[in-house]
């Protein structure tokens, strides 16, 4: 015991002779000792909090007689509050109490302590004393929720068991019998590296000596966050910290971009803002290209500005296939992996004739999210773009979106023959062994290959292993998949739900020749002229539907177990004009909309919203098929679209 305090004394010695010298301004290093720093509450101290009368610097701190016992030289008493420290789903740390170093710290710093209220009290301030706090982003308060944890056991054991730990022998910073504490990042008599820092946090330098951010497809070093030279063109996204603190670009703000150390406005994982509004702060094109914010007030969008549910953790915590459905930008997004790369689109009128053969692998957009496989697991970090859609469209068990239809289904009551809407059931044959057609997202279907005559081969398509992302056709409308230069991804689009070009959600379409724009989306891939043309069943079929039906009323966009082609009649759609029934029925000996192959063709059985009747229609059809339609439309007081 008496050593140490020996030691304390002499260091205290130090700190005084430098503290005398640092306030006389002779010292070349002046700005790193405590007398040239916010931490020299006396008279001459340079910050807003100092004493009106106490000239010596050190004394609001340490005294040289009658100290407590193991402490370096203190002169202030514990304030005596208990505190809140910081919790996470993604904490593997166990933070006690505030103590050691840290106790000392907060003897200030919790705001519930007067500045000048010391143990010993030098002569002149007796019976002067002042009762002012600190205020001002140095008062903690006693909630510590929102800031880094202290007071925690770090070592081999946390390292390992945390996963993206640095192991405690590989870092050089001070953690006391092994403990982290204030000490660890701060050097209270050290002011050289503000505020107050061992290590600057300019490009990340202090934050992952310890974090090391890294999986299998992505690593902080190579993120888009830690290596972007862009700067702040129009707003500061970077408000709460002080010029002298922070980088000018997004590499060099690194970590700092998005998380706070202390006084976080989210408190789990010490994020900075609200989730999306942090990630507005870059990417609402002030300093990033693209206006992602924008997206996001588009009519059909992801709902990410709804409050994230309790439930809502880290991605590497939560469990798709139980959790309740939410949107946040890092459910697709990984903040500490993601970098640009090439947009997520094989089929775009701005290219002709080039495809992305990528399809379907994850690109590093969005590297490093968890997802659900094709056949129901959960997938860690996803390889596929559909694992990602299938964490939330896709949950086994569920429907399109967790329990329910999608927005924009229960907007239109849209109901069909098969009532299967879980998508990972929908489009992939390994889910859902009933699948007769489906679009090649997961794999192509060499079964139904003979079934896509009008395929826009000029493009580079075929129908033998071409595959397709989601986002050529769930995309913005400004985005490549749209043949637009906007931002790329399913964050919002004019067209519902989400789609890059115009897909009519009506039965019909609003007047005849107008599927080429009402149909835009599917004629992205589909050669109008040929679906149109007579010759064969696909063109008897569309040639004549163009009047009556749009593309929704009988295909699925996705996948059907009924049918070939798509074909998986709609039996319930609200989107009809005025007096029209909203359901489609079957017709004759069926009580559903049927489709019946056959070698030459097909023929149909149904009632569709009282605008005619399908009493086994064949197609091809003889000529008089599509009088026959009108004579029945014109006998129901119809005229035919």
């Amino acid at each position: 015991m008496l050593n140490k305090t020996l030691k304390w004394i002499a260091g205290l010695a130090l700190l005084l002779g430098q503290g005398t010298v640092c306030a006389q301004g002779n010292a070349s290093n002046a700005n790193a000792m405590v007398a040239n720093s916010p931490h020299n509450l006396s008279a001459s101290g340079p910050g807003a909090f100092r004493s009106l009368t106490v000239r010596q610097v050190c004394v609001f701190c340490h005294t040289p007689h009658s100290v407590k016992a193991d402490s370096p030289l203190w002169n202030r008493d514990d304030s005596g509050q208990t505190y809140i420290q910081y919790g996470s789903s993604t904490l593997s740390a166990v933070p006690g109490q505030p103590d050691g170093s840290s106790r000392l710290c907060l003897a200030c710093h919790d705001g519930t302590v007067a500045l000048e209220r010391l143990s010993r009290l030098p002569d002149e301030m007796r019976g002067r004393a002042s009762d002012k706090r600190l205020e001002g982003s140095g008062n903690l308060g006693t909630d510590l929720a929102d800031d880094h944890p202290i007071s925690f056991v770090y070592d081999s054991a946390l390292a390992v068991n945390s996963g993206d730990l640095a192991h405690p022998n590989t870092v050089p910073l001070p953690m006391a019998d092994e403990r982290v504490h204030c000490t660890t990042c701060h050097d209270a008599h050290d002011n050289s590296i503000q505020p107050f820092l061992h290590m600057s946090t300019v490009n990340g330098e202090l934050c992952t000596t310890c974090h090391l951010e890294q999986g299998t497809t992505w690593s902080w070093e190579t993120s888009a966050h830690a290596t972007s030279p862009e700067r702040a063109r129009g707003s500061d996204p970077w408000p709460e910290r002080k010029p002298q603190w922070r980088g000018s670009s997004v590499a060099e703000n690194a970590c700092m971009n998005c998380h706070a150390s202390h006084n976080a406005a989210t408190k789990q994982q010490l994020i900075v803002d609200a989730e999306e509004q942090t990630c507005y702060r870059c990417h609402d094109g002030g300093l990033a290209e693209t206006d992602i914010k924008n997206e996001f007030l588009k009519p059909s969008r992801h709902p990410v500005d709804l409050t994230p549910n309790a439930d809502h953790t880290a991605e590497q915590v939560e469990d798709p296939r139980d959790m309740r459905l939410h949107s946040e930008c890092s459910d697709c997004h990984n903040s500490h992996g993601a970098r640009a790369d090439e947009p997520m689109v094989v089929v775009s009128d701005r290219t002709p004739g080039t495809i992305n053969n990528q399809a379907p692998r994850a690109n590093n957009l969005i590297a490093g999210v968890g997802g659900i496989s094709s056949d129901g697991g959960v997938v860690p970090e996803i390889q596929d773009q559909f694992e990602l859609c299938f964490k939330c469209h896709g949950v086994p068990g569920e429907s399109a979106c967790g329990n329910s239809r999608c927005s924009t289904a229960r907007a239109i009551g849209h109901t069909r023959v098969d009532r299967s809407y879980n998508l990972r059931d929908k489009v992939d044959p390994n889910a859902n062994p009933a699948l007769v057609s489906y679009h090649p997202i997961v794999q192509n279907n060499p079964f139904n290959n003979d079934g896509v005559p009008s395929l826009r081969t000029e493009l580079g398509l075929n129908t033998t292993d071409t595959l397709i992302y989601c986002t050529d056709c769930h995309n913005g409308n400004d985005s490549s998949a749209g043949n637009g230069s906007g931002a790329e991804g399913p964050h919002g689009s004019i067209y519902p739900p989400i789609l890059a070009k115009r897909y009519t959600l009506s039965t019909t379409f609003s007047a005849p020749g107008s599927a080429s724009t009402e149909a835009d989306l599917c004629l992205s891939c589909h050669d109008e002229s040929r679906l149109n043309n007579n010759t064969g069943p696909s063109g008897s079929i569309h040639s004549s539907h163009e009047l009556a039906g749009s593309c929704i009323t009988c295909h699925d966009p996705h996948g059907s177990t009924v049918g070939k082609h798509l074909l998986n009649f709609e039996t319930y759609n609200n989107q009809i004009p005025a007096g029209d029934d909203p359901r489609i029925t079957g017709a004759g000996s069926y009580a559903d909309p049927t489709w019946i192959e056959t070698p030459d063709g097909g023929e149909c059985w149904l009632s569709c919203h009282n605008s005619g009747e399908h009493l086994g229609s064949r197609y091809p059809e003889d000529l008089g098929i599509e009088a026959q339609m009108r004579m029945q439309m014109n006998r129901l007081g119809r005229s035919p679209r």
